[in-house]
């Protein structure tokens, strides 16, 4: 491969990143499931305890963030004629199929403990399988793109497809699988309506793994080959995560994405609960919500880039995040001391949405930035090593994603259970305490507020600039051409 000159590569054209970006999708409609319907199904349909149901959820998320560093580290080192990502990227079709179908279509007549365990070890199996395609995937995109400006537009497009992914799911859901019936009128309680929409997401998820690993394989021949090619061993995930954490910049925004992930966890786990009993939207206004979510999230990425290009990734990373929590937490804490229109009054929805709009053109452009950081410290740490090592960068922050993401999981379980939160398909909207009702905002909104909030002070000692990156690639050809770098 290393034979191969650079002039003689096809060109990365924007085609190429929309096939790449698709890859995304299937991640997204996997995260969609599991962040908006998979606690809701179990604890509110299934009955299962939300300490239970939190625990097991973190557990899964708990190996999640020991698979993905594994994954990352072993991929950097091997070596086969179809490249050291795209093998296990294809590979995880299979497993990924078995085991969320499963998850999502439990044995009938099966006890709490029973379904917590089910939960677990399938939840736990899921995310393996997505981690043999996710972590290669992202490892991918610093290769096939070395610029600065346009792996900006890379991460754009493939925040596009995992925004469309999600919405996909979202939408689909509410439009039609979990709409009204006469039995139901949130569709949502429907226990009868998980299994089918589980099968719909798992064909897109197929589709478009698919599409992504055969519209990337021509690139295959002029990827870089492993740079550290000593065996593997297990220990070397800590290793390589250990040299990663040397790197100031990689540093602040590792941790940055421990506290933002803690904070998205408990968000994620009581979201559902929050729309269907703190705000009370109806299936209809809950497929508006997600048209809103998929408008804003397309918004964000316009944003992003020219937010970049006028104020260079760190600061534009932090004004945005800073915003899009005031604008995503205005709503909860004003309605928590009655100063937001009540869900029957003709000014909530219109205000609610335009809210969610703006925090979610915000969040999706702040983690376009900070997407786009990552990969400009892979190329710092190539300069400071003279190793390729993206996987140990991405499978360090999916660790620090996950295992603070399992965090806020568990929290949101324990959320549900220290507010004694009724359960069962038959709570209805309107039904609940409204002091339970005022405790879940609280829980939702202020008190997670201030997690964001440390992370942009974290992310405040990111130093790589976009004339600092342009440094470092001029150092980098240097020392291809066998100049001493510096």
């Amino acid at each position: 491969m290393s034979d191969i000159s650079e002039r003689q590569r096809p060109a990365v054209t924007h085609s190429t990143m929309f096939v790449y970006g698709l890859g995304r999708a299937a991640e997204a409609i996997k995260s969609r499931v599991f962040e908006t319907f998979l606690f809701f199904y179990y604890v509110q349909v299934m009955e299962v305890p939300g300490t239970y149901a939190g625990i097991a959820v973190g557990i899964a998320l708990a190996f999640d963030a020991v698979t993905d560093p594994f994954m990352g580290s072993f991929s950097d080192r091997f070596q086969s004629r179809w490249g050291r990502r795209h093998p296990f990227m294809f590979l995880s079709i299979f497993p990924l199929v078995i085991t969320f179908l499963l998850l999502m279509i439990p044995p009938e007549g099966m006890t709490s403990l029973q379904l917590t365990t089910w939960l677990g070890v399938f939840a736990v199996l899921v995310r393996a399988s997505i981690t043999l395609f996710h972590v290669p995937h992202l490892s991918l995109a610093p290769e096939l793109v070395a610029e600065y400006d346009r792996r900006t537009t890379l991460v754009v497009i493939r925040n596009i497809m995992g925004i469309l992914g999600s919405a996909a799911a979202f939408f689909i859901g509410f439009s039609y699988f979990f709409a009204s019936t006469p039995e139901f009128e949130n569709g949502q309680l429907n226990a009868a309506a998980y299994p089918p929409y589980a099968i719909a997401m798992t064909i897109l998820m197929v589709v478009a793994i698919f599409w992504c690993v055969f519209g990337t394989r021509k690139y295959i021949p002029y990827l870089k080959p492993p740079t550290v090619t000593r065996d593997f061993k297990f220990t070397d995930i800590y290793m390589d995560i250990a040299i990663a954490l040397k790197s100031k910049s990689f540093r602040s925004i590792f941790l940055a994405m421990v506290f933002f992930a803690m904070y998205s966890g408990v968000h994620s786990t009581i979201s559902l609960h929050m729309g269907t009993y703190f705000w009370e939207l109806s299936p209809r206004e809950f497929t508006v919500y997600a048209l809103t979510v998929l408008a804003g999230a397309l918004a964000g990425l316009p944003v992003a880039y020219f937010s970049i290009r006028r104020f260079d990734k760190k600061p534009a990373y932090i004004t945005l995040l800073l915003l899009s929590v005031i604008f995503i937490t205005a709503p909860v804490a004003l309605r928590l001391v009655d100063y937001f229109p009540r869900n029957d009054d003709l000014l909530f929805f219109p205000i609610f949405l335009t809210l969610i709009f703006l925090g979610i053109t915000s969040a999706l452009a702040a983690g376009t930035a900070s997407a786009s950081m990552v990969m400009d410290t892979t190329d710092e740490h190539e300069l400071l090593t003279g190793h390729r090592q993206e996987g140990a960068f991405y499978g360090a922050i999916s660790l620090s994603g996950k295992a603070s993401s399992a965090v806020g999981h568990v929290v949101g379980g324990f959320v549900i259970d220290i507010i004694d939160f009724p359960l069962g398909s038959d709570v209805k909207p309107g039904s609940v305490d409204a002091q339970i009702i005022w405790e879940l905002g609280l829980y939702y909104g202020p008190m997670v507020a201030l997690l964001p909030a440390i992370a942009m002070w974290i992310v405040s000692s990111y130093s790589i600039s976009r004339n600092r990156h342009n440094e470092i690639l001029v150092e980098l050809g240097r020392a291809g051409a066998g100049e001493t770098p510096g």
